[in-house]
């Protein structure tokens, strides 16, 4: 027994290194075993025409057998379309010979029985259901035939029509045996086949699932804190100027900057890890917005200089063309997360000289701007073997590299990607020892009617009534904190549940809502808040505020009736933005 089952098994396997997924490879181990099974009835049969003495069918039969087998020969060699082609001609040729030359009465069940497998061949994608189907379709069709032919004369001499009813008689109990037989079996390999595809989906779509959720724990896990760590860096340097001794003031503001450098690398290190997970799936959105191309470029420059703040030797430079168009319209934020890493990057290995940034524009359309980007360095350099896997996940030039000067391997393989998800090209030109020149070129779109004011004012909530939800003590003080300073009168509730019932009596304009909130979390608070009778509390302005930036939590706070929403660690201008749109308070 366990012979039959290892040659079964190998019949199964034969070509299975050329199929390249688990479908395919069960198709074909189903393929293999039908043109065996297929060989074995031909030879079954053959032993009535030897009964009969019909020496020449026994003959035909042979040739037949070996053709069936022959199928096993291309399978090895990968020529799967060759076979099934072939596997459908030799059925087309017995169904022929049989059916002409020895009566369609004496052969009906082979007919059945080719047509059957043909069907599995032929569609093997098919529900078993379906396939049945069609199988009982061609036997009553095959039945019809039969009736309606009994005394057709064979063109085979020597079978005659009594000769034809006495081998269909023979085999009216053999014939449909077998039939069963393949039948179960391919039933049967379809539905394991069918169910194995079905648990390997589920597992996918389980692990799909299982990592979103880690992802956005992870992701609240980290910005949480990060947020209060950036937000009172920020709060406490603007306080700084009330220091009236000049030394402790400088020391101050160079510990304060350090907290603010250490949280932005931290948060550009989440930043990638979370990226590169969604880059994984394809969940990377971006949006189109109008925006001052100079002041982003600028802001750029000025994170970068926390990079290398250890550096006094390097010059920081940002040249703009005259002719690049003051706003464009694409996505700023991935903009400057590319630009950032490259000149981050060039302040990291730069230790004197320089790092440029030239914004130049090279092409104009009816539509839209083809903007070149270059970030130019004096820095250690790159060798030339190295160049070729630079914008590859976790590269790195080399080991002391990594262990000097740190970083994850990911930010020019996000950035490579995130510059082709817009239509753009990355390159890199460099030497060791004399500096390295990134160039980046992407095509923007024009911008809309531009606002009457775009000038700076003073932040001015101008009195709004806020609401915020936020269970997180260091958070509540670090949002209190920002909203009072932007003249706003606040109320803190620690859950969504208080949320609820806060909103339940009304007078706020606006309610700044943390989503993973204990008792009652934010989405379902903001539902309910959206389910209320008076419009005048159904409609207040909900902003969701979260350290969870994955596309489908933002999809699920627009779903859930939120206006807009803002992540963690709080950007102030990002926040009063958000906040001065919603409020609806001109510029």
């Amino acid at each position: 027994m366990q012979t039959i089952v290892r040659v079964w098994a190998w019949l199964g396997d034969i070509g299975l290194a050329h199929a390249t997924d688990g479908a395919s490879q069960a198709l074909l181990r189903l393929f293999n075993r039908i043109a065996f099974i297929s060989a074995l009835t031909v030879i079954i049969q053959s032993l009535s025409f030897l009964a009969l003495g019909l020496n020449y069918v026994v003959l035909v039969n042979a040739g037949v057998t070996v053709a069936y087998l022959s199928l096993l020969v291309l399978t090895h060699y990968g020529s799967f379309l060759l076979a099934r082609i072939f596997f459908l001609t030799i059925a087309a040729f017995a169904i022929t010979h049989h059916h002409l030359y020895f009566g369609f009465a004496s052969g009906f069940w082979i007919l059945l029985l080719n047509l059957t497998q043909a069907a599995f061949v032929l569609y093997p994608q098919l529900r078993i259901s379906r396939l049945l189907l069609l199988s009982a379709f061609i036997a009553a069709t095959i039945v019809t035939i039969v009736l309606a032919s009994l005394s057709f004369q064979p063109l085979y001499d020597k079978m005659t029509v009594e000769q034809a009813a006495k081998f269909m008689r023979g085999n009216l109990i053999r014939g449909p045996i077998l039939l069963m037989l393949v039948a179960f079996y391919l039933v049967y390999e379809n539905r394991r086949n069918e169910q194995a595809l079905r648990f390997t989906a589920n597992k996918a779509t389980d692990a799909g699932n299982a990592k979103s959720f880690f992802l956005s724990n992870m992701s609240h896990e980290l910005r949480t804190p990060m947020n209060a760590i950036k937000g009172f860096a920020e709060i406490l340097l603007e306080s700084t100027n009330g220091i009236a001794d000049a030394k402790v003031r400088e020391q101050f503001n160079a510990y304060l900057n350090q907290i603010r450098i250490s949280s932005a690398n931290l948060t550009s290190i989440i930043d990638d890890i979370l990226d590169f997970a969604r880059i994984e799936t394809n969940r990377i959105t971006l949006r189109r917005v109008d925006f001052n191309l100079a002041e982003t470029v600028r802001n750029v420059m000025q994170t970068a200089q926390f990079y290398g703040h250890r550096n006094k030797d390097v010059e920081i430079q940002l040249e703009i063309a005259e002719n690049v168009p003051a706003r464009i319209a694409g996505d700023p934020s991935r903009l400057s997360q590319v630009l950032l890493n490259l000149a981050g990057n060039a302040m990291k290995f730069t230790h004197r000289g320089f790092v440029r940034l030239k914004t130049s524009l090279l092409e104009e359309s009816p539509t839209a701007y083809c903007i070149c980007f270059e970030v130019e360095d004096t820095g250690i350099g790159i060798p030339g073997e190295k160049l070729p896997f630079l914008f590859e996940s976790f590269s790195q030039v080399s080991r002391e590299t990594a262990v000097r000067y740190g970083g994850t391997g990911l930010g020019l393989a996000i950035s490579r990607h995130l510059v082709e998800m817009q239509g753009g090209k990355i390159s890199v030109m460099s030497s060791p020892g004399k500096g390295s020149v990134f160039t980046l070129t992407m095509w923007f779109g024009k911008p809309g009617e531009e606002p009457e004011s775009l000038r700076k004012s003073g932040r001015d909530l101008r009195g709004a009534r806020i609401l915020v939800a936020e269970d997180n003590e260091v958070n509540q003080l670090l949002v209190r904190t920002l909203l009072e300073s932007w003249n706003a009168n606040v109320e803190i509730v620690d859950n969504g549940l208080n949320a609820l019932g806060r909103a339940q009596k009304g007078g706020f304009d606006l309610i700044l809502m943390d989503l993973q909130m204990p008792f009652m979390d934010g989405i379902e608070a903001a539902e309910n808040i959206r389910s209320l009778d008076e419009p005048e509390k159904s409609q207040v302005a909900i902003i969701a505020l979260t350290a969870d930036v994955l596309s489908e939590t933002r999809r699920r706070v627009l779903t859930a009736g939120m206006n807009d929403l803002v992540t963690k660690p709080i950007n102030q201008a990002e926040l009063y933005q958000t906040l001065r749109r919603a409020l609806q308070i001109a510029e």
